[in-house]
């Protein structure tokens, strides 16, 4: 019968490093109390060859210590989820936009119109006005995400999915609904592809760093002014946007709430582990 090994390369690993800082530690104590009873004596005897092992020790007590918080940092990788209502204003947002239900966006006459197969809803200069007019839309969820960065928002990203069902051919109509409340201060970016998939994991978490890198290394915002907004799309395109930002520590994710008070989230998950994704 074939014998299983339970061999954790990690765990011994961690092991080791605890048995080291065993040794180190009594190494330490021992110099020093070696040391103190010279000096009380007033002898030099063995003085100086005690604050040497004593170096020796505090220095290797000191790498060992590290490793071991390296070590533990594969079994804890992820060091906080912490997440809070009420998000403050950031200079660049990256959506994921859904295909509308129910829906059509017109622009004629110089106003933006959201049409569906009961009434048809002008768009005001009150966000908030128009949240509550677009009553269960699927638009009326994308419009509740990109309401508290208005006062500071600079770049937009719109990331679309492809396919018969996907958002990518309504591009257009998402960027003229937000060009109706931010003008052209806002310079808004088209992401994804007629090909792409919410379902590819790999795929969406590729376009999500790739809108990351654009933003922090071609227009110099800093992470702390980076948001992940993750209302729209699917489970799986959360969920890559969730690894996007795993090892940047100041880059957010939000949510909006599906129930009362409909409250948008956010969340920041950060990890030391930056291992690559792979299907």
């Amino acid at each position: 019968m074939e014998m299983k090994s339970n061999y954790d390369p990690k765990t011994a690993r961690l092991i080791v490093a605890i048995l080291l800082t065993v040794v180190f530690s009594n190494l330490v104590a021992e110099g020093s109390k070696d040391l103190l009873y010279g000096v009380l004596k007033i002898s030099p005897d063995g003085i100086w060859a005690n604050v040497v092992i004593i170096c020796i020790s505090l220095l290797g007590f000191g790498m060992v210590s590290l490793w071991i918080k390296k070590l533990t940092e594969e079994y804890l990788s992820v060091r906080h989820l912490k997440n809070r209502t009420g998000v403050k204003s950031h200079q660049a947002v990256i959506m994921m936009a859904s295909t509308p239900s129910g829906y059509n966006v017109d622009s004629s006459e110089g106003k933006v119109t959201i049409q569906t197969s009961k009434s048809n809803v002008s768009l005001s200069e009150d966000i908030a006005e128009d949240i509550d007019q677009l009553d269960r839309l699927n638009l009326q969820q994308f419009l509740r995400a990109l309401k508290p960065h208005l006062g500071a928002l600079k770049y937009l990203f719109l990331l679309s999915s492809g396919g018969k069902n996907g958002s990518y051919e309504y591009l257009t109509a998402f960027e003229m609904v937000v060009r109706h409340y931010v003008g052209d201060s806002v310079q808004v970016f088209h992401q994804g592809s007629e090909h792409l998939s919410f379902d590819d994991l790999e795929g969406v978490y590729q376009e999500f760093k790739s809108c990351i890198d654009f933003l922090s290394k071609e227009k110099k915002v800093s992470h702390g002014e980076i948001m992940i907004d993750v209302t729209g799309g699917t489970k799986t395109a959360s969920i890559a946007a969730a690894l996007a930002t795993l090892e940047h520590e100041d880059i957010e994710l939000q949510y909006v709430q599906t129930t009362s008070p409909y409250g948008v989230v956010s969340y920041n998950v950060i990890s030391k582990s930056q291992g690559k994704v792979t299907g």
